[in-house]
């Protein structure tokens, strides 16, 4: 993937709605394609996910740098906020490290945020990541893991106050 590519593309996560990125720099190239997991979950929002695994897969077909897959915590479909039910690449178990991690939100994020797997998956994964990327409250579950920068993410109203109540060393 040329540089530029990569740019590109960051740049659109960063400017999708309630969404950060960590940390903020261009990922250097590796010598095996540029590894994307995206999670899903019970109740994860379409859009969140499937936004930037369009983005991804387009960059997957033009330049063949790319390896693109969702990530479940379990075998067999998930249902999502708007009952589309989708069956992942990978689960926990079997996935891959990643070089980007997407994690998108979720209309049960703050029951989410006390699952010890998925929080203990998100910190694990996130160590190795170069680059962690939150859609809107999937900041709160970067924040259930403790790896989210001193600096907010942007988040829509009224989220920021609860973000701060639940992580004030991280807003």
């Amino acid at each position: 993937m040329k540089p530029r590519s990569v740019v590109m593309v960051l740049a659109w996560l960063c400017w999708w709605p309630g969404s950060f990125v960590l940390p903020a720099q261009v990922p250097k190239p590796a010598p095996r394609p540029l590894r994307v997991g995206i999670l899903i979950y019970d109740g994860v929002f379409n859009t969140e996910f499937v936004a930037p695994l369009d983005v991804f897969q387009h960059a997957e077909a033009r330049t063949k740098k790319v390896e693109v897959f969702t990530v479940a915590p379990h075998l067999g479909s998930v249902l999502t906020a708007e009952g589309l039910k989708v069956i992942p690449h990978r689960t926990f178990a079997d996935a891959p490290n990643v070089d980007i991690l997407v994690v998108p939100s979720g209309k049960h994020y703050e029951k989410d945020m006390h699952d010890p797997a998925l929080v203990a998956w998100i910190r694990e994964r996130s160590a190795r990541a170069r680059i962690v990327h939150a859609n809107c409250w999937g900041a709160f579950l970067l924040g259930a893991a403790r790896i989210l920068a001193a600096v907010g993410p942007p988040l829509f109203r009224p989220t920021p106050a609860g973000f701060r109540r639940l992580f004030p060393e991280r807003s």
